[in-house]
């Protein structure tokens, strides 16, 4: 048996010993049955099936048990059919055309590649629920959604309805929403979880998400080959190409994904995440497939390599591996991270084909800039770097937490060792300036604005502490809130500018070496006028030769900076600063002066 296949099936006994009922999956951590989740066993049977494996009376009674879920929307007054629960249930922590995507989507591809085999009345029931799902509820309700993660992932489902019952109607529909949807993905290929100015959306939310981003290109690429649409035609091609080179560039140095690029922050509590990688691998596979670009396949190969190390002794996967002595705790459950594991199973001879073959050689030195995001990426065979210029104001659960135009993220390629690590949570990070103005804000001025900035997110994480009280870590639920708390409100209104807050920042790239300039702001990425900055990186081999400049057009109490560790040939320009612990410190400083250091990182 391959690699993919073992580790589905154990994927999928890990699910499906969770039933408790004829085709019931609870969750164990969320105390509820995640009906749209839990279909995707029947999906992953579906897949396993083809390659020898698998339990179609499993999937029958998955499938089954998705057909019974499917009722009339409550809470609204037009006739909708859904799958319950969705939205309707405050412990399902889904959304309606995530629920009808996943359901409808599932058993919808299990009666396509196996309805011969299925009861008559099985089938037939699916075909009714299916058919009426798409009617009232993905055409006119789903396809207009926002939030493009649910919109597609409704589609994904339609297409996989009409490539199973072939209605023009679904079919018509489906190619004028990928249409709108391509429109909004933004010419470096990344996307914004939710497009600037959606009613009652922070602007944090249009931010790129390194979780949810792989889902647009995935979804896209499934429901056009659904529709009978050649993907590897433009306008698709280059929307897809775009797309998965975005995701590539946001992967460090150990082959995970930086976290620091997500607009939704609030989902996790661990430091990394992997739990994202069952849409990120297939992606990439399909989309190498379909574009005959064999360094994405490469790239889902690796991907499924870090997966493979998250594989718990049942057989499911994990999101993360805690540090010794951390708690880490994440909003999500186990029991999705399997369940998504359906779409790689819908790629495994793609990736067990590239499992297979010789690690491609080392890239040759390059720098990618994707200037609608703000992010750049320079990678050769001994480092990787990540950088992050603009990006939407924030609050502590929405929009990335660093910006400004500084390193996020230095590794190097050998071990995948960090070599420059960013916490937003210190008052003085490394490699960025901090600024206390005169005349700035008051502590209670201050104050007043993060609860202001705060005050609905603090509201909402009481929601989340009681979801891990519910979860049975009662303790631990307290322990994160007011560690919440105290970051919305106590640490959001410390005194004080960073770099790595500034939100308006303009980049250029040119050959192999990156100018930014922006400011210094305060948490929520409100700058401080008559302060600029202007970063300069150049790249070459193993090292980046850093210029940070200051300039102030008004009078400052103390500009510092803080040392990555490692820094060489430090030099600095203007002011007379004092060097303590790695902070370079100007006390006092006038209007008009310009404040420079210059320094090398270097990794062998």
């Amino acid at each position: 048996m391959g690699e993919v296949l073992t580790l589905l099936k154990g994927a999928a006994g890990w699910l499906g010993a969770t039933e408790r009922a004829p085709g019931v999956l609870w969750c164990s951590k969320h105390k509820i049955e995640h009906t749209g989740a839990a279909a995707y066993l029947a999906m992953l049977d579906a897949y396993l099936l083809q390659n020898g494996a698998g339990s179609l009376e499993r999937a029958e009674r998955v499938a089954l048990r998705v057909c019974e879920r499917v009722k009339t929307d409550p809470a609204e007054s037009y006739i909708a059919w859904i799958v319950f629960p969705g939205s309707r249930d405050p412990n399902n922590h889904a959304n309606n055309a995530i629920d009808v995507g996943c359901g409808i989507d599932s058993i919808a591809t299990l009666a396509r590649l196996h309805g011969g085999a299925l009861g008559a009345e099985t089938l037939d029931r699916i075909r009714d629920n299916v058919t009426k799902v798409s009617d009232t509820y993905i055409l006119p309700h789903a396809r207009p959604k926002e939030i493009l993660a649910q919109r597609l992932w409704s589609l994904a489902a339609l297409g996989s309805a009409y490539d199973w019952l072939k209605k023009d109607d679904w079919r018509s529909a489906g190619l004028e929403t990928l249409e709108k949807t391509i429109r909004q993905q933004n010419a470096d290929g990344s996307f914004p979880y939710t497009p600037l100015g959606t009613p009652r959306s922070h602007p944090g939310s249009s931010d790129a998400s390194a979780f949810y981003h792989s889902r647009h290109a995935l979804f896209i690429a499934h429901a056009l080959l659904s529709f009978g649409v050649d993907p590897s035609k433009d306008p698709w091609a280059s929307s897809l190409r775009a797309a998965n080179e975005f995701l590539i560039n946001i992967r460090k140095a150990d082959g995970l994904k930086s976290t620091l690029i997500e607009a939704k922050p609030w989902y996790w509590g661990s430091p990394y995440e992997v739990a994202g990688f069952s849409f990120d691998i297939s992606a990439l596979a399909a989309c190498g497939r379909i574009l005959g670009e064999n360094s994405y396949i490469s790239a889902a190969a690796e991907m499924f390599r870090i997966l493979q190390k998250h594989v718990e002794p049942d057989g499911g996967v994990t999101s993360h591996r805690n540090a010794a002595g951390k708690r880490d705790w994440n909003f999500q459950c186990r029991f999705f991270w399997n369940a998504h594991l359906a779409w790689v199973a819908r790629e495994i001879n793609t990736i067990e084909s590239a499992l297979e073959l010789k690690s491609p050689p080392a890239p040759a030195p390059r720098l990618k800039w994707f200037a609608d995001a703000g992010v750049a990426n320079y990678r050769d065979d001994r480092m990787v770097v990540i950088l992050r210029g603009k990006s939407p104001r924030r609050n502590i659960n929405h929009g990335s937490p660093i910006s400004g135009g500084g390193i996020n993220h230095l590794g190097a390629v050998r071990d995948g060792s960090e070599h420059l690590h960013k916490n937003p949570s210190d008052p003085r990070m490394a490699g960025e300036w901090r600024v206390l103005p005169d005349a700035a804000p008051s502590r209670i001025q201050r104050i007043k604005k993060a609860f202001a900035e705060n005050r609905d997110e603090i509201r909402f994480n009481a929601w989340i502490a009681r979801v891990r009280a519910r979860s049975g870590d009662a303790f631990g639920a307290v322990l994160w809130y007011l560690q919440k708390y105290h970051r919305a409100v106590c640490a959001a209104s410390r005194s004080g500018y960073s770099s790595g807050f500034a939100t308006n920042v303009e980049g250029q790239a040119a050959m192999e070496s990156l100018v930014f300039r922006g400011g210094v702001a305060d948490a929520f990425g409100d700058a401080a006028d008559g302060i600029q900055t202007i970063r300069r990186y150049a790249f070459e081999r193993g090292s980046v030769h850093v210029g940070e400049a200051l300039v102030l057009e008004r009078d400052c109490k103390v500009c510092e900076y803080r040392l990555p560790g490692g820094a060489l040939d430090v030099q600095t320009e203007g002011g007379s600063p004092r060097v303590d612990s790695g902070i370079v410190q100007f006390a006092n400083v006038k209007k008009g002066a310009m404040l420079s250091i210059r320094y090398t990182l270097t990794i062998s």
